[in-house]
């Protein structure tokens, strides 16, 4: 990699080779939930008149014709703008969806909101996506959001999937039993949206205080997260209940993602800022932060919804109606003028499908090609900052006379094996996902014990594998027999990749063989006393990684 240019320079030729002249999609944000209100069709109604009187706006299309506000199908092509709504009326579903182009010519973009208003069997559907088509090699995104989502919001009212009312203010935590409502919300399998906790400073209440305007964050991300504000003598009922790694106080903010499982996760994985870092944040402080949040929550949102299931295109339900009329055409008519001007249509549907499809399709390989890139660039810096790591480490030892981790501190809990290996072992040790939650699972009983072979892993082994040299495979031979364990394989590699993922774990761009295990001597299986570590040492990242333990994996034979 030529380290003197930037990423946007190395990139640049593949971006004209694969985007050329044509322009590339981007999606920008997507939103859906379930509108509110005992009287369902009263709530569609309502819902799809707040997007009409959206459109109608003098700065989007105008004056809308009439059979838009009896809420039929309806296009306006105007210079700079084109609006369309499509609609599927039938006794199952009745699905309307509008989509709305604005062409902003001074930066060659094409802005395209689509608005989908749905009646379901058993509930009603709103949802929105907002796309960007442009030529630019790295544009600019606004942090705002379609001013609709709001007013859906206030009326007739909008819920998550989950049925979590979204609102635009912050839910300020009032006390201990709140706190449990927030753990409860950030560990729920069925949230899908990121939870924002702003703490406020030790000892302060007043969410006005706070480092970063949640107020304002809360009314950028309707839709998009849940805004939450913690005081500060709260914020140790939080750190009791999730443990102080993932926990958020002293004014910081943290970002708890989708999924979050406390036992499991890596703290890292829900990214803390402390306050010196949000008032120093791009060199311009919170109000830069609250625009990166923003921007992160909307990103998010174009990750994590299945478009097929949750949010079908306009071009996609234009096309099921399209065909589903030219069907009813045919069946009455047999080949018709009708039906062939139907076909016609659908025909047309299907070719801007393709065109947006490929347009999609570069921009996704252009970010492929970003994300590849700085991929490569982070493993260098993290090259660079473990080999840093090990030069200082191994100074440190030189002058103390003793290894680094001596006075580590042994957990009672094997649930905190992942948090505890990353405060002390990182860089030498990686504990995965899988042997996180195998741990939290165990019965075994000798928690020290199990510990104590992490720590051999991550200082004899480690030596063994970076040094190498007879002093250092004594060395980790002897430690091993203090604690009366033996280093051996696994099994044979085709009789492990027999056992399907069982010795197999996500790491890096695929799966990992669990080639090696440390192993108590004997043959009992009683889990309370049988003491397994399953790991494989990595080369590209010079360190040991555990994929399972304290349990005896399971063969198909046991």
């Amino acid at each position: 990699m030529n380290v003197h240019s930037s990423l946007s320079d190395q990139l640049k030729p593949a971006y004209e080779r694969i985007v050329g002249t044509r322009p590339k999609i981007v999606p920008i944000c997507q939103i859906t939930g379930k509108l509110l209100g005992r009287d369902r069709m009263a709530a569609v109604a309502e819902a799809r008149n707040q997007v009409l009187r959206w459109l109608s706006h003098p700065r989007r299309v105008g004056r809308l014709p009439e059979a838009a506000w009896n809420h039929g199908e309806f296009e306006v092509d105007m210079p700079g703008f084109r609006a369309e709504v499509i609609r599927i009326d039938t006794a199952d579903v009745d699905y309307w969806i509008s989509r709305f182009e604005h062409i902003d010519e001074r930066v060659a973009r094409t802005w395209s909101t689509e608005i989908t208003v749905a009646r379901q069997e058993t509930h009603s559907v709103f949802g929105l996506r907002l796309v960007l088509s442009t030529r630019e090699e790295q544009p600019d995104i606004p942090t705002s959001l379609p001013g609709i989502v709001k007013q859906i919001a206030e009326t007739p009212g909008l819920c998550h999937w989950d049925g979590r009312e979204i609102g635009k203010e912050p839910w300020v935590i009032a006390d201990e039993d709140e706190v449990l409502d927030l753990v409860e919300l950030i560990q729920s399998p069925s949230r899908k949206y990121p939870v924002i906790v702003v703490s406020l400073a030790e000892g302060v209440c007043d969410p006005a205080s706070a480092l970063l305007d949640a107020s304002s964050l809360a009314d950028q991300t309707v839709g998009l997260a849940q805004v939450a504000v913690l005081s500060g003598p709260l914020s140790f009922r939080l750190s009791d209940e999730v443990g102080k790694p993932f926990s958020v106080f002293r004014g910081a903010v943290r970002y708890y993602r989708p999924g979050c499982d406390f036992s499991a996760d890596s703290p890292y994985a829900h990214p803390l800022v402390l306050p010196e870092r949000i008032v120093g944040w791009g060199n311009q402080g919170p109000s830069a932060f609250l625009e990166h949040l923003m921007r992160e929550a909307a990103f998010d949102s174009t990750m994590r919804i299945n478009a097929d299931r949750d949010l079908p295109s306009l071009s996609a339900v234009k096309q099921a109606a399209l065909s589903s009329r030219r069907q009813v055409a045919a069946q009455q008519n047999g080949p018709s003028a009708e039906a062939f001007t139907l076909l016609e249509a659908e025909n047309r549907t299907l070719r801007d499908d393709a065109e947006a499809a490929t347009a999609l399709a570069q921009g996704e390989e252009m970010a492929r090609l970003k994300a590849e890139a700085w991929a490569r660039e982070m493993e260098e810096e993290n090259a660079r900052l473990r080999w840093r790591v090990r030069m200082l480490t191994e100074e440190v030892e030189q002058k103390s006379g003793t290894p680094i981790d001596t006075n580590v501190p042994i957990p009672s809990s094997l649930s905190e094996l992942r948090q505890w290996s990353e405060q002390h072992l990182t860089g030498r040790v990686a504990i995965t996902s899988k042997a996180a939650r195998a741990a939290r699972k165990s019965s075994f009983k000798d928690v020290e014990l199990a510990y104590r072979a992490v720590l051999v892993m991550a200082n004899q082994y480690y030596q063994m594998r970076v040094n190498g040299g007879d002093e250092h495979r004594q060395a980790l031979e002897n430690a091993l027999q203090s604690l009366g364990l033996r280093n051996e394989r696994s099994g044979e590699e085709c009789f492990l990749r027999e056992q399907g993922d069982e010795f197999l774990v996500d790491w890096g761009r695929g799966k990992r063989l669990l080639d090696w295990h440390l192993k108590t001597p004997g043959n009992t299986r009683d889990p309370e006393r049988c003491f397994r570590l399953y790991y494989f040492w990595d080369d590209e990242t010079q360190q040991v990684v555990i994929g399972s333990m304290p349990d005896h994996l399971q063969t198909r034979a046991t």
